[in-house]
């Protein structure tokens, strides 16, 4: 016990993410609003985890961003296969 609220074992983190998974989707992410009767010291790192194995939590998640896959970029053959130049203060024409 810790005050009122009851303290949960490390050994029953991934059952205790897995039951309240379900509910915390049901409210929208407002699970954080109250305070819960159970306090499980630790829970982060096995929260975290079945949080993003799940691509419908990582999409309702505020401020996480769903990173896309890099495209496929062309390996270059020889040197300066690939050139790109900047025109910074081009004289005027005519001058």
């Amino acid at each position: 016990m810790l005050g009122e609220r009851v303290c949960l074992p490390g050994a029953l983190h991934p059952t205790v993410s897995q039951v309240a998974h379900g509910h915390i989707h049901i409210q929208n992410g407002h699970a954080s609003a109250h305070k819960p009767p159970v306090v499980c010291p630790g829970i982060t790192t096995p929260v975290t985890r079945l949080v993003k194995a799940f691509i419908v939590c990582a999409r309702h998640n505020p401020g996480k961003v769903v990173k896309t896959p890099q495209k496929v970029t062309l390996k270059l053959l020889y040197p300066f296969q690939r050139l790109q130049m900047e025109f910074i203060q081009l004289p005027k024409n005519g001058t």
